[in-house]
């Protein structure tokens, strides 16, 4: 456990996996299409097996429980669920002008290829994808009624709808009707 919250701090020794302090987030490969960065994905992972860990360290009496505890809050609070800036000068990874979260921040422009500086980085990355309503399923960092997650679920499902005609598919509506949201 204690080296699974190390990993997890991005205290992993690998170029790889690094906590960026400026966004409180860590910075690993995307699991899907290779790319680096900051996801919004991943953090949420990180945060989900942090409180775990802290809840298993407190149970036994470990020190470090508070601490982990305390980088799962940090992560969750100001790298993920703090408002950032439409120029990238402040963490987080909801964008209030979009009205719904980031995939990620600092993510490489090119698969397989560890970002060495803004060059190589977009700092926003305002791709939609499914796996950031992880959020609410399966990590329940967030209730699955927030209106940022609402804002990310209407935009997959008018993905999906857009492109039903080819695909034959009914896609039931049964989300509360939406405010306006911009995909990017």
């Amino acid at each position: 456990i204690q080296l699974s919250a190390r990993v997890c701090a991005g205290d992993s020794g690998h170029a790889g996996l690094a906590f960026v302090e400026d966004l409180h987030l860590i910075s690993s490969a995307n699991p899907w299409d290779r790319r680096f960065g900051a996801y919004l994905y991943n953090n949420a992972v990180v945060v989900a097996g942090l409180r775990a860990a802290s809840r298993l360290a407190d149970h036994f009496n470990q020190p470090e429980a508070a601490a982990w505890q305390a980088l799962a809050d940090r992560i969750l609070e100001y790298g993920i669920l703090a408002a950032t800036t439409p120029d990238g000068s402040r963490p987080g990874l909801y964008d209030p002008s979009l009205g719904r979260f980031l995939e990620g921040r600092r993510v490489a422009k090119r698969p397989d290829v560890w970002p060495a500086g803004p060059d190589d980085w977009m700092d926003q990355f305002r791709r939609v994808s499914a796996n950031m309503l992880a959020l609410a399923v399966p990590y329940q960092l967030l209730p699955a009624s927030d209106p940022r997650l609402q804002a990310v679920a209407h935009l997959l499902i008018d993905h999906l709808e857009s492109h039903r005609k080819l695909s034959g598919l009914s896609i039931p509506r049964s989300l509360p009707e939406r405010s306006t949201v911009r995909a990017n």
